[in-house]
């Protein structure tokens, strides 16, 4: 879990928008084929402890439908459950030792690329256990221009006028939107 991968997302004009991990930048390449490769982005690594370990379960838990297949004795069989909680499955602390897990975590979350409609590239930062949510913006050059923060566990999912539209996934596993100025 959670090892440095190279993410994008498409602008509305067809640019597409790739966000690399190693070393840490943004390269937008232009519906004409041209590149634009912006700076290598300094960032702090966090390290990798039981509350990034905890936090990695619990949105493993949240993420909706898993399904698993097995073979015995020649028979395969699926399983569907919601999330990866209960079950006949590991324990929890069996889960978090079976895993392999990096010293540090990647400086942007999976998935969590996103162009607004002033063609900003947002960027999903992680953070350490229980700290706010931040946003990296960057501009067209790959630059990056600025940090959104956000409550702890928000994630941007787009954007109306001068509004940040931004889910919430409670203990219940319900999805709330909020929208943030």
């Amino acid at each position: 879990p959670r090892a440095p991968r190279d993410g994008w997302t498409v602008a509305p004009d067809g640019s597409v928008a790739v966000v690399r991990a190693e070393p840490f930048h943004v390269e937008w390449i232009r519906p004409d084929g041209r590149v634009v490769r912006g700076p290598e982005v300094d960032y702090r690594p966090v390290d990798v402890g039981a509350p990034e370990k905890e936090r990695y379960l619990d949105e493993l838990a949240s993420s909706g439908l898993s399904v698993g297949v097995t073979m015995e004795n020649g028979v395969r069989s699926m399983q569907l459950q919601r999330g990866r909680s209960g079950g006949q499955g590991p324990t929890r602390a069996a889960r978090i030792r079976e895993l392999e897990w990096p010293e540090t975590l990647p400086a942007f979350r999976e998935g969590g690329a996103i162009v607004a409609p002033d063609g900003r590239l947002w960027v999903r930062r992680f953070a350490a256990g229980g700290d706010p949510a931040a946003y990296d913006l960057f501009d067209r050059s790959g630059r990056r221009v600025g940090v959104v923060p956000l409550p702890t566990g928000r994630q941007v999912v787009g954007f109306a006028g001068d509004r940040v539209l931004a889910v919430h996934v409670d203990d219940l596993g319900l999805n709330w939107l909020e929208t943030y100025r």
